[in-house]
């Protein structure tokens, strides 16, 4: 009867992180080919080629806002679309959340050195927006371009700046709460255990907050049993993407409880 109980768990288990996983993959796909086809935009090139800063501001920015904000009327979770210049600084911002804007200048931020350092053009990551402190899906395209004006067309292309999506996770992190299991818990953690969303915030923190995570994750995903005051939990653990975790708490309690069910069936 627990065998039946834990294997009822284990399809649920799968058809969930199935669906979350394949979510995700969607969101960052589309976004993918979006951020693509939005830094190739002429707009967006002439305004990272313009050196003259009157120019830019006064004749381009007001252009290139209103066809950024077209782009969040289609993909409304795009709340926030960024250009960077080559040394960090904010250039350009335009959101749709009433929200204020910590800092201008990115250089030293983790989002943007991932951006400088990334071995591909266009980085996708999940992070907290230090802004609003909720977790974000972040995709960023490097730019570069030559200037016809002033470089011939073998010159090779210069870093101008970077385009950056700040996207909502609202409707992934809808599918963590309520959790399946009364007792249990649905965590996203970062690669080093860190809690980042969690389906029962107070019990979850409870319970991440008396486990020892010093050893980081490699060692929490090796255990399919975790004890946490008391009561005994089968975890689950798979990574949805560089960065991010998903894990699940099952009490065993549920398991048996599950078994008595098919006990009196």
């Amino acid at each position: 009867l627990k065998q039946s109980a834990e294997q009822k768990s284990a399809d649920h288990i799968n058809v969930l992180v199935s669906r979350l996983d394949d979510q995700l993959q969607l969101l960052s796909t589309v976004a993918t080919a979006n951020i693509d086809i939005f830094s190739d935009d002429p707009l967006v090139k002439s305004y990272l080629l313009t050196s003259d800063a009157d120019e830019r501001y006064a004749l381009l920015q007001r252009p290139l806002l209103q066809k950024l904000a077209s782009i969040q009327r289609v993909y409304p979770d795009y709340y926030e679309i960024r250009i960077l210049l080559p040394d960090g600084f904010e250039d350009l911002r335009l959101q749709t959340r009433d929200q204020p804007n910590l800092t201008e200048e990115e250089a030293n931020s983790p989002g943007f050195l991932a951006m400088r350092h990334a071995d591909q053009d266009t980085l996708v990551r999940i992070g907290i927006n230090p802004d609003n402190q909720e977790l974000a899906l972040y995709v960023s395209r490097r730019i570069r371009l030559i200037n016809p004006a002033f470089e011939s067309f073998s010159t090779p292309p210069k870093l101008r700046g970077y385009l950056s999506l700040t996207i909502s996770l609202q409707s992934l992190l809808n599918n963590l709460s309520p959790s399946p299991w009364p007792q249990g818990g649905l965590l996203l953690t970062d690669a080093q255990g860190s809690l980042l969303a969690a389906s029962q915030k107070s019990d979850t923190a409870r319970m991440l907050g008396d486990y020892d995570l010093a050893q980081g994750i490699t060692a929490l995903q090796s255990k399919r049993q975790i004890d946490l005051n008391g009561q005994s939990y089968q975890h689950h653990a798979k990574c949805l993407m560089e960065g991010l975790w998903l894990h699940l708490l099952i009490p065993e309690a549920e398991l048996f409880k599950e078994s008595r069910n098919i006990g009196l069936l």
